[in-house]
């Protein structure tokens, strides 16, 4: 889901210190265009220059790497996801990726969002939504 997703990368670059490589050709990832938002540790600020300076920012890293006949394989479902793809291109493998421990998972803290800027980032993300059909709780 887009909305955990910026939730869960704040969480991580707030609590791991970590800070992508400046975007430039030597230092580059693709994340490096969320330094200039990761000066607070407050993720409303975090989303409100965003959503300003970037908005539909997800939207953008997504289309740098997915096209139309990309297969989307979303994490919350990949099992039942994967298991369909792998079945619909003739490919047998025996799937068992139930896992109760969470893996790679970001620290945890909690995160309330300001009505308006969740609506906002809604708006600006809203062909994520579409596109992958997430719920859109604002129209």
């Amino acid at each position: 889901n887009p909305i955990s997703w910026y939730e869960s990368i704040f969480n991580y670059t707030n609590k791991k210190k970590k800070i992508w490589g400046k975007f430039d050709q030597i230092n580059w990832h693709p994340l490096s265009d969320l330094n200039k938002f990761l000066e607070s540790n407050d993720f409303n600020q975090f989303m409100d220059k965003i959503n300003l300076y970037y908005p539909g920012y997800l939207t953008s890293l997504y289309s740098r790497y997915i096209n139309l006949q990309t297969n989307i394989i979303k994490l919350e479902n990949l099992e039942k996801e994967l298991s369909n793809f792998l079945s619909s291109n003739n490919i047998s493998i025996e799937l068992n990726l139930t896992n109760e421990k969470k893996l790679n998972k970001s620290l945890e803290e909690p995160i309330t969002w300001h009505d308006s800027i969740l609506e906002e980032t809604y708006k600006n993300e809203i062909l994520i939504f579409k596109r992958y059909n997430y719920n859109i709780p604002y129209k």
